[in-house]
């Protein structure tokens, strides 16, 4: 990737969840977004927490991206920083954080809180702060975080946590998104912390620092009594949703109970493993889908411990579902082996509509109490209410009504105008994306392998990635369009920007925020792109301008520079239009995401790489890969639009533009002009999964 963060593009992870990539994979964002709202309208309405008692004549602060550390913390002058803004918290006090972007490894010292007066840490009211780098937080007692959600920074140190929770007792974190890190876990807790609760949590797009470690999403090293549930663990092609205990400590990870969890697609080696002195812990009432091991979806590695149980869990994709024949990990019965019929993997939307698994899972309704080990926290009653995608009011924060803050939101701003050229094809006629395959190109000789290890290997997830997450949008400006100096706030800032940019333009809802704006023979392309409807601003994290009519890349060819999409590619090349399904293939070479790309190798025509893994197995960016021509296209009983897709991939290929947290196609964002997608017949976020994965080739590749 360039430098920024990629798509978990795409974003969760299963319709281009990981970067912008993002990455890492399909953006279940609306159930981030949908339990963030879900637990504010919880905890404000309660004096009780988990069983910590919130004092309530503590102090209220706030902090914003905004604000600044000197200030006082209040409402009108909040703090900038999580790291200052923790510090400060004492006993019965409560921190709003509100929306927006904090560039910071936060490890701040805090002070523990009370049984009698904890500390509360919670989203603003119907806003989402993303801690873009680290938190860290060592010894949280009594302490209730919840809505604050973290996104490793690319120039995080590799395999670091992006989450790292040390010791304490009665602690929560709850209620957010943690994705993009390579690491060896999303969340890591460890020293031992007693009475603990991870809930509500959607982790994704986490892969390992190197090849042969794993990059779980949660890891519970050691600790007793803690509680998972009411999450969404999705997409760890290297490493389990799960990992309780650990092979290099002797301290324990005992009493911790595993329950109304929806884990999807964990492969190394299964959607829970124990390992090592894990002892006396419990699974139950969840859903595990699609492991990467045959040996069952709760499985064990080098396990010490004793009386693991699993028990009364749905289970689907492996032939059993609890490993057989290990002494520390026992079947309690009660396991069914169904598919719960997810609504939308492509989406992200993990809704089951199996009868038999309704009540089962992240999404299951709220269930009768229970009673768990002695160890167990014991106020069980105070699960976070059922995520749901419909809308739910928005809260205002529980301060005196005489300082009750009012948020009024910006007027909305003015319709997109709408798309012009729609049937226009960009860059030249001598572009790398407008030229067919020849017949007879040569294949390279390690076709095979690549082929297995970086397609083949995630094809279950893939994915057409036309949603408003994690597809590209795209707009053209007019003459009477306003011009704007676009502001860079991260990368390649050298060079000052003016384009004229169309009212109501809209980037993609995923972490990326794509846009694409032509103006006449230019194209600008933003990524992080922002819009200041107060200042009436434009501002992106990068931004780069080519040429829309010209080769197709930010610099010509062996050439190195960088761009909007880590190959340094132009970011609308290879995008898939809905106007152009209307023909039996598309007139251009389509673009291609992949987990498993290599490091250290630009293959050509691209300028750029931010490959991840060193295997010779590993697909470069810049690769062009192809659908055998001999194959069969037409004798399918594809929808249409599907076997469009497969039909271009044997005349134009496909050129791997970035490392992504699902293998991913991707296509046009309509978001600037709503329902060209439905005109055009053809789904958003839909699994491509029978495309013939196993029948592609790698063409010969030559280095830049």
């Amino acid at each position: 990737m360039s430098g920024r963060p990629t798509q978990t593009e795409q974003r969760p992870y299963p319709a281009g969840a990981l970067r912008e990539t993002t990455a890492r994979r399909p953006p279940i964002r609306r159930f981030a977004r949908a339990v963030q709202l879900a637990a504010v309208l919880g905890i404000l309405a309660a004096t009780i927490v988990n069983g910590i008692q919130f004092a309530s004549a503590g102090n209220v602060y706030f902090v914003s991206p905004g604000g600044s550390d000197s200030a006082p913390g209040t409402l009108a002058s909040p703090f900038r920083t999580i790291n200052k803004s923790f510090t400060v918290l004492r006993p019965g006090d409560t921190l709003y954080v509100r929306g927006g972007v904090y560039a910071e490894r936060a490890a701040p010292r805090i002070t523990v809180g009370t049984s009698s007066a904890g500390i509360l840490v919670s989203n603003f009211s119907g806003e989402r702060p993303v801690v873009q780098g680290s938190l860290y937080l060592t010894n949280p007692s009594y302490w209730t975080v919840s809505g604050i959600n973290v996104m490793a920074a690319d120039d995080n140190k590799p395999g670091n946590p992006v989450v790292r929770l040390r010791g304490g007792t009665h602690w929560s974190f709850a209620d957010a998104e943690v994705w993009h890190g390579i690491s060896t876990a999303g969340v890591l807790v460890q020293h031992s912390p007693s009475s603990f609760t991870l809930r509500g949590l959607y982790v994704h797009g986490i892969l390992p620092a190197k090849p042969d470690e794993q990059g779980d999403l949660i890891r519970i090293r050691s600790g007793s009594g803690g509680v998972v549930e009411r999450s969404v663990l999705a997409g760890s092609p290297s490493g389990a949703g799960l990992r309780i205990g650990s092979d290099t400590s002797t301290a324990p990870a005992t009493g911790i109970i595993v329950r109304y969890n929806t884990m999807y697609g964990n492969w190394a080696p299964s959607n829970v493993t124990f390992i090592g002195v894990a002892a006396g812990n419990r699974v139950e009432r969840n859903i595990l889908v699609s492991p990467g091991t045959s040996s069952g979806n709760i499985s064990a590695v080098g396990l010490k411990g004793t009386q693991n149980v699993a028990a009364d869990n749905v289970g689907w994709l492996s032939p059993r579902l609890v490993q057989t024949g290990v002494a520390g990990l026992v079947d309690g019965g009660k396991n069914l082996i169904l598919d719960p019929k997810f609504v939308n993997v492509g989406l992200g939307d993990f809704h089951t509509t199996a009868g038999a698994a309704l009540t089962y899972g992240a999404f299951a309704p709220l269930p009768v109490p229970v009673v768990g080990p002695t160890a167990t926290p014991s106020v069980f009653p105070s699960v976070t209410p059922t995520p749901t995608l419909t809308a739910l009011p928005t809260p205002s924060p529980s301060i005196s009504p005489s300082s009750t803050p009012t948020v009024t939101p910006p007027p909305p701003p003015p319709p997109p105008p709408p798309p012009v050229n729609v049937g226009e094809r960009l860059y030249s006629s001598t572009s790398f994306w407008n030229t067919q395959i020849s017949s007879g190109a040569s294949v390279d000789s390690n076709s095979a392998g690549m082929v297995q290890a970086a397609l083949v290997a995630y094809r279950s997830n893939a994915n057409f990635a036309n949603t408003d997450s994690w597809g590209i949008p795209i707009v053209f400006a007019s003459s009477g369009d306003k011009t704007y100096n676009v502001a860079c706030t991260k990368y390649d800032c050298g060079t000052s920007i003016s384009f004229r940019i169309p009212a109501g333009a809209k980037p993609t809802t995923g972490s990326d925020h794509h846009l694409v704006v032509v103006d006449g023979s230019k194209e600008l392309d933003m990524w992080g792109a922002t819009y200041n409807s107060s200042a009436d601003s434009w501002s992106a994290s990068s931004r780069y301008v080519t040429d829309a009519y010209g080769w197709g890349a930010m610099c010509a060819l062996g050439q190195h520079c960088n761009g909007s999409v880590a190959a340094g590619f132009a970011a609308f090349g290879g995008i898939a239009r809905p106007e152009e399904f209307s023909d039996s293939y598309i007139p251009h070479a389509l673009t291609i995401t992949t987990p498993l790309t290599r490091s250290g190798y630009i293959a050509c025509p691209a300028t750029h790489t931010d490959g991840k893994s060193s295997s010779a197995d590993a697909l470069p960016e810049g690769a062009r890969v192809q659908l055998d021509p001999s194959f069969n296209v037409a004798g399918q009983s594809w929808p249409q639009w599907k076997k469009v897709i497969a039909r271009t991939l044997q005349v134009y290929g496909a050129y791997v533009s970035d490392t992504g947290g699902t293998l991913a196609i991707r296509g046009e964002a309509d978001l600037n002009r709503s329902g060209a997608w439905s005109k055009a017949g053809v789904p958003e976020g839909a699994g491509i999964s029978d495309i013939p994965w196993d029948h592609m080739q790698v063409l010969t590749l030559k280095p830049c």
